[in-house]
This record gives C-alpha cells, structure tokens and sequence, in this order.
C-alpha cells in the first residue's frame, strides 16, 4: 500500500533530510508531504532548497508547503522592494506589532545564516529559482482525513476563510475537530513527535540540533535523523 509520509521543519539540515530520506526509501507510490520551515538556523539552507526543488522534478506528487520562515524571506524581499506587491504579505510578528522590520525580523530569526549558506549578503542576492521555488510552496494540504498545515487551522471556518496568520504562526489553535491536523512550526520538547486526539506534531527540532523527523499519518510509523 503506497504510504503519507509528512516531514517536520528541515531548517537548513540538508545532511539530515539526506540521511532521513534514505531510512524512509519512499518508493514511487508514495506521497511525501513536506510541512514547511526549509531555511533558517542550519548551515545548509541552499542545499535543502536544492534536494527539493530535484524531488518536485522528480517526484510530481510531493506537496511542499509554506512556513513562516519561507513567509518571512518573502515579507523581507517586499519591504525592500525585491518582489512585486502582488505576493501577498503575512506578518512576520503578531498581529498589531510593529517592533521590527520585516528584514530584522528574518535576519535575526535564523536568515541570516540562510544568507551566509549562499555566501551573499543580501535578500535580493538569492537564486531566482529557489525564490520561485519558495513562492510556489502552499499553505495546507488535505488527504484521507489529514489536514496538513505548518502551524494550525481553525475548526470553525472554512480554510479559504481563514487567516493564513493562522496556517503559518499560531501556536494556540485546537486540534482537528473532524481530521487530524499534521503540523510542525512547534519544536516538541523531548525531540519525539506528539500524537494527540486530532493532532500530529512534527517539529522535532532540527532547527536547534535535535532529530529531523518524518512520519507516516497513517500508522504513526516514524524515522529520524
């Protein structure tokens, strides 16, 4: 039977989405569906945009979707003019603060080592096709009784009514009501994945020197890096 396999936030660790991949060995059926949060923090930002953009070329059917760290290089190209205002914008910080800019806030949440991983110095530096690449990704996806989402989803709104604030920052939101919702964005805190009722989360921490993980939604079997 061809397997959902949903992988946490990668965070720059080429190295250990490889290893990850090969415990995995996803087959031709399989579907892989990527959670979000590919850059920041880890040393290898270019890399894992790389493996990615050969897996969409290779594999049709993998689903990437956005996270708020993708969200957030993209507010940095808007406010510095890099990209047309026909990209919508998300803020990076919570509705109604203003402390920082868009390009701090992406430079101190871990794109400043994205950059150095590229060894340019500024947002608009970056390759057109991974920027293309990170424009495309998607905020959720639904399968057999999984909505797959970065950070959560709202049980009593339809998804297209909903804030994608909601999709890529919010850490309060409920577990599924009628589908379990299969996130990362939360790093969990003993560097295992937490099954909930209604809720899968992913985020093993990766981004901070812990286990890339990814699991198959519909055993709960996992493997880590």
């Amino acid at each position: 039977m061809n397997r959902l396999i949903a992988v946490g936030d990668i965070h720059g660790q080429r190295e250990k989405l490889e290893q990850l991949l090969g415990k995995v060995r996803p087959a031709a059926a399989d579907q892989l569906v990527f959670l979000g949060d590919y850059i920041d923090r880890g040393p290898d930002s270019r890399g894992v945009i790389e493996l990615l953009i050969e897996m969409r070329e290779t594999r049709p059917n993998t689903i990437f979707l956005k996270g708020n760290h993708e969200q957030m290089l993209l507010n940095a190209l808007l406010e510095e003019k890099f990209l047309s205002d026909s990209v919508p914008a998300v803020s990076s910080a919570s509705p109604g603060s203003i402390s920082f800019s868009d390009i701090q806030l992406f430079l101190q949440n871990g794109g400043s080592a994205t950059l150095r991983s590229y060894a340019v110095e500024r947002v608009d530096e970056l390759p057109r096709p991974h920027l293309a690449f990170i424009r495309l990704t998607q905020l959720y996806y639904r399968k057999d009784g999984f909505l797959f989402v970065h950070a959560g989803a709202r049980n009593d709104l339809p998804l297209d009514q909903q804030d994608e604030y909601t999709f890529l920052w919010d850490r309060n939101s409920d577990p599924g009501a009628t589908e379990i919702h299969v996130v990362g964005h939360t790093p969990t805190a003993n560097g295992l994945p937490l099954f909930e009722p209604g809720r899968y989360s992913l985020d093993t921490g990766a981004g901070f020197g812990r286990p890339l993980t990814a699991c198959e939604v519909r055993t709960k079997e996992i493997w880590q890096a």
